[in-house]
C-alpha cells in the first residue's frame, strides 16, 4: 500500500498530512496560503518559486525534501484542497438569494422533523392507554386483609346495585411506528437526491457509486474543514454531495 496525502486549510495556512499504510497520521508540512501560487516539483522535492514585482524569478525555497514521500502526490492534494475551497466559496457567495433559499430549506426540514417527532410522542403517549389499564382503573380497590371486615346487613334490606357499564376502549394501533416521521425522512432524502441530480446548490466530490452521502459544510467553519480528509476518503466508495451552508458559532460549532 502507498501513502495517502490530504491537505486541509486552517486559518491562513494549508496543513499537509500523510496517512501511512498502518493508519498512522503525520503532518509533514504547514504552508502559508500566500505561498501556494509558485509551487513546483523537481527531483521529488516540493519547491516554492518566488517572483519579484517585474515577474522575474529571484528565489527558490525547498519546502519538502523527504525521499519516503511523493512530491507529485503532495502537490495534487494541495491542488484538490484549493479547488474544493474555491468551489464552495463560489457557490456560497453567489447571491443573497442563494443564502435565503438554503436557509429556507434548512428551516423547513427542521420544522418537518420537529412536527413529526411531536406527533410521534403524542401518539405513543395515547397508545399506552391499554384496555387492561382502563379496566383496572374502573374496578374498586381491594382493602388489605386486616381491614377487610364486613358488617352483616339486615336480610330485609337490599342495597341497590348499580349496573356495570361497559368501558369502550379504543383499539391499539397495529404498529407502533410513526408514519409521519418515516414520511418526513423519505421526503428529505428525495429532496436532497433531486437537488443533487439537478446540480442545484451542490458540489459533487464523486459519482458512479451505488450509495450517496450528503454533507452540509461551511467553507468558513474550521470544524467543517477538519472533515474534508474524511470526505475525500469516503469519496472512493460513495457518491459524496456537499451542500454549502452557513454554520453559526465559528470555532464553537460542533
Amino acid at each position: 500500500m502507498t501513502i495517502e496525502y490530504f491537505a486541509t486549510r486552517i486559518a491562513k495556512h494549508i496543513s499537509v498530512q500523510a496517512i501511512w499504510p498502518d493508519g498512522r497520521t503525520e503532518i509533514i508540512a504547514v504552508l502559508p496560503r500566500d505561498a501556494l501560487s509558485g509551487l513546483v516539483t523537481r527531483n521529488n522535492q516540493l519547491i516554492h518559486i518566488a517572483f519579484d514585482a517585474m515577474g522575474t524569478r529571484n528565489r527558490e525555497t525547498v519546502l519538502i525534501d523527504k525521499q519516503e514521500h511523493n512530491a507529485d502526490q503532495i502537490l495534487t492534494a494541495i491542488d484538490s484542497c484549493l479547488r474544493l475551497e474555491y468551489l464552495m466559496e463560489r457557490r456560497f457567495s453567489r447571491t443573497p438569494l442563494f443564502r435565503g433559499i438554503i436557509a429556507s430549506v434548512v428551516l423547513f426540514v427542521m420544522a418537518t422533523i420537529g412536527f413529526s417527532l411531536f406527533r410521534y410522542v403524542d401518539r405513543v403517549f395515547w397508545d399506552d392507554t391499554t384496555p387492561e389499564a382502563v379496566q383496572t382503573a374502573g374496578e374498586p380497590r381491594l382493602l388489605p386483609p386486616h381491614l377487610n371486615h364486613t358488617v352483616p346487613l339486615n336480610e330485609g334490606i337490599q342495597l341497590p346495585v348499580p349496573p356495570k357499564k361497559d368501558v369502550q376502549v379504543p383499539e391499539k394501533t397495529i404498529t407502533s411506528k410513526n408514519p409521519e416521521a418515516a414520511a418526513a425522512r423519505h421526503n428529505l432524502a428525495t429532496v436532497l437526491k433531486r437537488n443533487a441530480d439537478r446540480g442545484m446548490f451542490t458540489i459533487n466530490l464523486s459519482s458512479g457509486h451505488e450509495r450517496t452521502l450528503f454533507a452540509f459544510l461551511d467553507p468558513a467553519c474550521p470544524n467543517c474543514r477538519l472533515l474534508e480528509p474524511a470526505l475525500k476518503r469516503l469519496a472512493s466508495d460513495f457518491n459524496v454531495v456537499i451542500y454549502p451552508v452557513s454554520v453559526i458559532g465559528g470555532e464553537e460549532s460542533t
